[in-house]
């Protein structure tokens, strides 16, 4: 039934229309259906149910699927298909790094309590394989592992953790298969070995306090990196399948690794040192061959480097050499060496050199002509690289800018030692 509209706002000159009754309708105005009625007889007249494809794949590739989606993902993922939500409940990572959100509401000062515990015994208890512990805080955190450590792990990292008096040792002993395992930023135990860890394979430390000597005798151990901890030392006793050491080391150690250390690691290829010390001082009179070293990386904070005492017994030590980078932190004055008699030895395999800090000093310049001459196919020689404002070691290098008068200088001096296209001084 039409009723009457509001007519309060026509004009008043104009007559009341009369009120509309079927009767008085025009003849083209027709009561149309409501959409949704028009809508469903079509939906149901041309589409046909959609088939659940998403069902028809095999569980692995569900399995993968839910791996690479968040947890929340996962869950709203449920509705897509009926098989998805059983297999949401089997993703094989679980991270839970957002567990600061939770206290943002917390309105009180302070803590006192809060337990991690069962967040790691629930991980443990479900075999897991990789376990990553970060707690940045201002005390150290003191984890409550125990001894029912699953056998199944396989990667362990420990950051700002307190193990000074935990029984690490005793830990080693379950970790059975363990693969990867790291220290950062913890505090640990005075004496440290790796021994009972008969499957690892990666070792990291970096940034970390209490540890004076990390006992080593691994069989499968193949690379030990140690960053900024120059107040310990290896005892690598036995590591004969270790291809690659990074080690920041004292004046004292540097001696034993160049004597001993091919003895304890025959199978080493990738050799980085760095020390506060001069280098050249503290080289013993003869070092060891390091027969399968093809990369070597010297970091000196000061110290007669690119001299020749140094030179020659690196491409003496390292007959296989292929890659050698040279970097002096600080400004070292410049100082007479005693001559080393030239032989008959050159060097066939080294073909690219990298020097960082090199200031064009005489003796320097000595040392790099000794290299050039002793090297028969050396393919790059870059002095001072400009992109070398940050060592992958977190080590914060300032190249010496030399003036365009020091670069030609230094050019001019080396450029008949060496082919055309191998030096470069940027």
């Amino acid at each position: 039934m039409w009723e009457q509209g509001d007519l309060s706002e026509t004009d008043s000159s104009s007559p009341p229309l009369p009120p509309r009754t079927r009767e008085s309708r025009p003849g083209n105005l027709k009561r149309l259906k409501p959409a949704a009625q028009v809508l469903f007889t079509i939906n149901v007249s041309i589409f046909k149910p959609a088939q659940d494809l998403i069902s028809e794949l095999p569980d692995d590739v569900l399995v993968l699927i839910i791996g690479n989606l968040t947890l929340l993902d996962s869950v709203r993922a449920n509705m897509l298909s009926h098989r998805w939500k059983r297999i949401s409940f089997t993703r094989p990572d679980l991270v839970f790094d957002r567990y600061n959100m939770f206290l943002t509401p917390h309105s009180d000062e302070s803590l006192e309590y809060y337990h991690i515990d069962r967040w790691i015994s629930f991980a443990i208890g479900m075999g897991a394989e990789d376990l990553s512990l970060d707690f940045y805080c201002d005390e150290l955190y003191s984890p409550g592992f125990g001894h029912s450590i699953d056998q199944c792990l396989q990667t362990l990292t420990l950051a700002c953790t307190n193990l000074a008096q935990y029984d690490l040792h005793g830990m080693f002993a379950y970790l059975l298969t363990l693969k990867t395992l790291t220290f950062e930023r913890c505090t640990l135990p005075e004496r440290l070995s790796l021994s009972s860890l008969m499957q690892l394979e990666d070792f990291l430390i970096m940034f970390t306090k209490g540890v004076t000597v990390v006992t080593v005798s691994n069989m499968n151990l193949v690379r030990i990196q140690d960053l900024y901890n120059s107040h310990f030392v290896f005892d690598l006793r036995r590591a004969p399948n270790l291809k690659q050491l990074r080690h920041w080391m004292t004046p004292k150690t540097l001696p034993w690794i160049l004597t001993h250390l091919p003895k304890c690691c025959p199978a080493l290829q990738s050799l980085a040192v760095v020390t506060a010390s001069d280098l050249a001082k503290h080289m013993p009179p003869t070092t060891a061959i390091f027969s399968k070293v093809t990369e070597l990386c010297l970091i000196e904070r000061e110290g007669s480097l690119y001299g020749i005492v140094a030179m020659d017994c690196i491409l003496r030590g390292f007959p296989c050499l292929r890659e050698l980078e040279l970097w002096r932190l600080t400004e070292h004055p410049d100082s007479e060496e005693g001559k080393v008699e030239p032989k008959e030895y050159v060097h066939e395999h080294l073909k690219r050199v990298v020097m960082g800090g090199f200031r064009g000093t005489s003796s320097e310049i000595e040392g790099v002509i000794y290299l050039l001459t002793h090297t028969s196919v050396l393919e790059r020689l870059v002095i001072n690289p400009e992109s070398s404002a940050v060592h992958p070691w977190y080590i914060k290098i300032r190249d010496v800018a030399l003036n365009k008068g020091e670069r030609e200088k230094i050019c001019e001096r080396l450029q008949s030692f060496c082919k055309d296209g191998v030096l470069s001084v940027p």
